[in-house]
């Protein structure tokens, strides 16, 4: 499995939230379309478009949708409090936190992506060892919706990547 920036992904599961920051014209992306629009209208969008009309000033995430710096701080704060639980991030937190740190000026927005990948490599050792303890665990809801959709994809091919390779080793043929 390749793992592509988050943003990349047109098939992403969700939609993004927005408001129009001003009125636009109608808009295609591949296969998909929005607009025209007035400043102010809601919009639901992939994040390939989402990125789009945040980049071109059109849009921003709705405000219960933006992860401010200090919001990524503290979140940041708290993964690294505790050296084996994962505090539960929701399913689309790595978009959300993408297209939040687009909205940023630029010095703003290099503190945040160094915050963001210290807080997934955080997570990243936690989720490795959790696989590596109790590979069962990612057959069960209980851990897995802790997760965002990327660490769901990157747990589940860890976990049968070590399957295969515990059963080579352990002799199963």
């Amino acid at each position: 499995m390749s793992f592509k920036s988050v943003i990349e992904v047109m098939e992403y599961p969700q939609s993004v939230r927005l408001v129009a920051s001003r009125d636009v014209p109608e808009i295609r992306v591949g296969g998909y379309g929005v607009g025209p629009l007035k400043a102010g209208d809601p919009i639901q969008a992939p994040p390939s478009m989402a990125l789009l009309l945040i980049s071109k000033g059109m849009a921003q995430l709705i405000q219960q949708d933006f992860i401010s710096l200090d919001d990524l701080r503290k979140i940041h704060w708290r993964e690294n409090k505790s050296l084996n639980e994962l505090q539960e991030l929701d399913r689309g937190f790595y978009v959300r936190a993408r297209l939040s740190m687009s909205q940023l000026g630029e010095q703003e927005a290099r503190q945040y992506e160094q915050i963001l990948r210290e807080l997934a490599q955080a997570r990243l050792r936690k989720l490795l060892n959790a696989v590596a303890v109790s590979p069962s665990l990612v057959d069960t809801r209980e851990f897995l919706d802790k997760l965002p959709v990327e660490e769901e994809a990157l747990v589940r091919e860890v976990s049968k990547a070590a399957g295969n390779w515990l059963d080579a080793v352990g002799g199963r043929p």
